[in-house]
């Protein structure tokens, strides 16, 4: 198997990485559709080194082992769910089976680890990927992913609020992950043809009921369903819960197309690998830019037999974050990287429910400016938000007003600044 002409550059940084003493843990972004398998499979093939090889579940690991197997090299599996825990001088592992036994690995002389999907894991130190790493006593970490973002909550005007931050961004809450090594952005591998053609259908959605959750990271159950019952689409939903072992049956039939449709809620949303998928349906209003480019992901694989795939959402995410093909992501100074989307929207670094408000270049649309060009703000002067600007309270809260409050001569501005809100897209 012979490496694409994007990816020998990643390839080489990785190796050069893991080569070079007293390296902070680093992380190269590459796309899905991008062949990170692959990647990780001649890392570690052509740096003829002991090497630990992470993966978060055991369908990754055997993605990732045979795709090494495949560039012709011997390894060893470490995890209890593919049935096997030996080491060698590559070895892939899940962190679950082994991080009680990082001594093992110190003493058989493994110190560099490559991780896959490495934005899956907690960044704390309590965390099991952060207590592995320091009882096994690693060198060098390199960590591959698609969208090095984190969920963060911090304290705002209005009260707590979510935001998507970069992996190697300064944090209150730490940084394991210091620098980015090299980003492959989508556009790259869309003009190279490796990226297949995406169609969208949307349908009109009204958001205005969906609330976040405690934690700000998605949006509550109860509001979905809300939501739901507001498009008359009812709220009858049939769940289905399949065993393991159907669950693998069923997923093989599908690829050898016996099955032509399935029905699934996050199980084949990360590292599903099927080129010939050509349509992605989408019933599931979300918060996360991480899930929806996850989910689109499972689209963008090319095959000989797929001209397209047709992603067809019911719920508004592709006015809410634009087309994945769109993102990028961009160093703003000082190694401080961003993602941006469809119309230079800001997508990381500002509170979730401003996302379509912030631009690149610090342009922020919710902003007013009078003749002589200075910022002004509508207060609210009601309420349980009163003294606070219009433009931070929450979407949902501002929607609930228009729907609720009498509005007269006395409050007027406040409609009309949500209104004039609510028309930025």
């Amino acid at each position: 198997m012979k490496l694409r002409e994007n990816q020998i550059e990643p390839v080489a940084i990785g190796v050069e990485f893991l080569r070079t003493p007293k390296m902070k843990p680093s992380i190269i972004v590459a796309p899905t559709a991008f062949g990170k398998s692959i990647v990780i499979a001649a890392i570690a093939k052509e740096l003829g080194e002991k090497i630990l090889v992470l993966q978060p579940s055991k369908e990754l690991l055997e993605q990732n082992y045979n795709k090494f197997v495949t560039l012709g090299g011997t390894a060893s599996i470490y995890s209890a769910s593919a049935g096997s825990k030996e080491m060698g001088r590559v070895t892939y592992a899940t962190i679950g089976s082994i991080v009680n036994v990082a001594w093992k690995f110190k003493e058989y002389g493994i110190t560099k680890v490559i991780i896959d999907e490495c934005d899956r894991y907690p960044r704390n130190k309590s965390g099991q990927l952060r207590r592995f790493v320091d009882g096994m006593k690693a060198t060098h970490v390199l960590g591959l992913t698609a969208t090095p973002l984190k969920l963060q909550t911090n304290m705002g005007d209005t009260g707590p609020y979510s935001k998507l931050v970069m992996l190697t961004n300064r944090s209150k809450h730490g940084v394991f992950f210091k620098y980015i090594l090299h980003v492959s952005q989508i556009q790259d591998i869309v003009k190279l043809n490796y990226w297949s053609k995406l169609e969208y259908q949307s349908y009109d959605f009204d958001t205005g009921a969906l609330v976040y959750n405690s934690s700000g990271a998605e949006y509550t159950q109860d509001s979905i369903a809300r939501s739901y019952e507001n498009q008359n689409i009812g709220d009858k939903i049939v769940k289905k819960i399949a065993e393991v072992q159907d669950r693998k049956r069923i997923i093989e039939e599908f690829r050898n197309q016996q099955i032509r449709v399935i029905v699934q809620v996050n199980v084949l949303t990360v590292g599903f690998d099927y080129p010939e998928l050509d349509c992605l349906i989408t019933g599931r209003p979300t918060a996360s830019i991480s899930w929806w480019y996850q989910f689109v992901g499972r689209g963008t694989r090319i095959h000989d037999d797929k001209e397209d795939c047709l992603v067809v959402d019911f719920v508004g995410s592709v006015e809410r974050f634009g087309k994945v093909e769109e993102l990028y992501y961009k160093d703003t100074g000082g190694e401080e990287w961003e993602l941006f989307g469809e119309g230079k929207k800001q997508i990381t670094g500002i509170p979730m429910h401003e996302i379509g408000i912030h631009l690149e270049g610090g342009i922020n649309l919710a902003e007013k400016k009078n003749e002589d060009g200075d910022i002004e703000k509508v207060y609210m002067t009601f309420g349980k938000y009163k003294g606070k600007p219009v433009a931070s309270i929450p979407p949902y809260y501002r929607k609930w007003m228009v729907d609720n409050i009498t509005w007269g001569p006395w409050n007027i501005k406040v409609k009309e600044e949500i209104e004039r809100l609510s028309n930025i897209k």
